[in-house]
């Protein structure tokens, strides 16, 4: 899930999405191999903090999770 801007250094809200999920999924490995996402090393890479851009709060405002060969399971938690 993605936060675009929205000029300058602020950063539109996240819309509320309550979960979504992104179905044969796969991820580049450095070497450039093409693999299923649940073998990629790394998951948290895809957790989206707010980082204080738009106030001085450092929520968590998407996570994702495995949930299968190639599914991931993307859940929102917060605005901003």
């Amino acid at each position: 899930m993605e936060r675009p801007g929205v000029g300058g250094s602020q950063l539109a809200e996240l819309t509320d999405y309550d979960y979504a999920y992104m179905l044969d999924a796969s991820a580049v490995t450095p070497a450039g191999k093409q693999v299923l996402y649940s073998n990629a090393s790394n998951l948290l890479k895809l957790w989206l903090y707010n980082e204080g851009i738009n106030g001085p709060d450092n929520n968590l405002l998407s996570s994702a999770k495995n949930d299968g060969a190639s599914t991931i399971h993307f859940v929102w938690h917060n605005y901003h």
